[in-house]
């Protein structure tokens, strides 16, 4: 059984620390941080029933807990791991250690995170127009603003409204879109309610609503 001291820690999608020990060269990963970002359940399961043998390290690792006893594995039961997930965002964690985090520890011994390409400021500007549509549903549009973009940023692991991924940018468009279809059919439902308050408890009809409208 081996001792090391603290491996690297990198960061997935910011959201997930993903400790790597690199031993004579070679990238070796914490099980329990990557079932973690693969939703998998009981890492000593896994490294039982699943994994090769030979490519998992129990080690004793400087925690924020104390030495602690930790398995690691290597490259070929990374993989296998990755391909048990059902989770979607399994193969972007196959492509960023595949393309970014392995290349870069062969080449230089450590793993720097490339910096991401956020929108440019017309994207930003389309997803504030379809933003502000979507909070005029609302009685109270500026908190309703707030917490759209707010929801945006959490669902998208953006520090900021202009920190979105360019990558993402498709994608958070489309969820705007979802958004206002479903705040229109709300405000439909809620107008459709006020009139018929005002039928019954008024004595306005609709012809007395559209009048008053105009």
């Amino acid at each position: 059984m081996a001792t090391t001291p603290t491996p690297e820690i990198f960061k997935f999608h910011q959201d997930y620390s993903v400790r790597i020990d690199i031993k004579d060269g070679e990238p070796w990963f914490c099980l329990s941080d990557v079932c973690v970002v693969l939703d998998i359940k009981n890492p000593a399961r896994v490294a039982k029933e699943m994994l090769d043998s030979k490519g998992v390290c129990l080690t004793y690792t400087l925690t924020d807990g104390g030495r602690q006893q930790l398995a690691f594995i290597n490259e070929p039961n990374l993989y296998r791991v990755i391909f048990r997930s059902r989770k979607k965002e399994a193969e972007q964690f196959q492509k960023w250690v595949f393309e970014e985090v392995l290349p870069q520890i062969r080449k230089t011994g450590k793993y720097l995170p490339q910096p991401v390409e956020t929108i440019s400021n017309r994207q930003y500007y389309e997803l504030k127009k379809q933003v502000d549509a979507i909070s005029q549903n609302f009685h109270f549009a500026e908190k309703a603003r707030y917490a759209i973009w707010r929801i945006i940023r959490s669902h998208l692991n953006a520090t900021g409204v202009k920190q979105i991924p360019a990558h993402q940018y498709q994608e958070c468009k489309n969820i705007l879109s979802i958004a206002n279809h479903k705040a229109s059919k709300w405000r439909a439902t809620v107008i459709a309610q006020e009139e018929v308050y005002l039928r019954e408890n008024l004595g306005l009809t609709h012809n007395n609503l559209i009048i008053e409208q105009v």
